[in-house]
């Protein structure tokens, strides 16, 4: 008798009645290293779907008796909190973040190495996080002139000619739509092609204390 042997990991069968495969692990192996990838449109279908599940209520906004569940046959999803905004969302394990700008909010908050200091911002009444003395400055000089600001809550898109870049802002200016970046003069230059292009598409005032104080004195009605 021809002896069988397994076609992804090559141990011979023992069971007379498998001609292919040794366990159903290998079967699984062997037929997805055969499959293409994944399709665009095939992604998107899923997106939308997993959308309208949402959407519809089938998942608990509370927090479950059991912290994951499967949604299809293999894609298990866990019940979490967004690591940035700390809302309550389903993903799978690995994701961390509720959206995308919380991803990059949070890689922008992790991997600058700066200042976390508290200041409480009466016009919004509620505590932020300034990243430098020189922010502390200018959040001071704009409450003492009761100049209302905000910290942008979303980054400018940028393009360097390769793919799109994020870049974060210390403040927002509501009267005029002013962004504001405090920044040393050296910085400054070192980034002098990115304030450039992002001066071209966005109300833009970067400078050291000074400079943004006249700035933003100049720009008012």
């Amino acid at each position: 008798m021809t002896s069988l042997y397994c076609k992804f990991c090559n141990l011979e069968l023992k069971a007379k009645y498998s001609k292919k495969f040794c366990n159903s692990s290998c079967a699984a192996k062997y037929n997805n290293c055969r499959r293409s990838p994944r399709t665009t449109e095939s992604k998107l279908k899923t997106s939308v779907t997993m959308k309208k599940i949402i959407n519809t209520g089938k998942f608990n906004p509370q927090p479950p008796k059991h912290e994951s569940i499967y949604c299809g046959p293999h894609t298990k999803i866990t019940y979490k909190q967004c690591t940035h905004c700390k809302k309550m969302f389903w993903q799978k394990r690995w994701i961390v973040t509720c959206s995308k700008e919380c991803r990059y909010q949070r890689s922008a908050f992790n991997n600058v190495k700066k200042q976390h200091i508290k200041f409480y911002n009466r016009f919004e009444q509620q505590t932020v996080t300034l990243h430098s003395n020189w922010e502390v400055i200018v959040a001071e000089w704009l409450d003492d002139n009761n100049v209302e600001w905000t910290r942008p809550m979303k980054s400018l898109v940028w393009h360097d000619g390769i793919k799109d870049r994020r870049y974060t802002l210390d403040f927002f200016i509501v009267k005029n739509n002013l962004f504001v970046d405090v920044k040393n003069p050296l910085k400054v230059k070192q980034d002098s092609l990115k304030l450039s292009i992002l001066k071209k598409k966005y109300n833009l005032l970067v400078g050291n204390i000074d400079e943004c104080k006249q700035g933003i004195l100049a720009a008012l009605p």
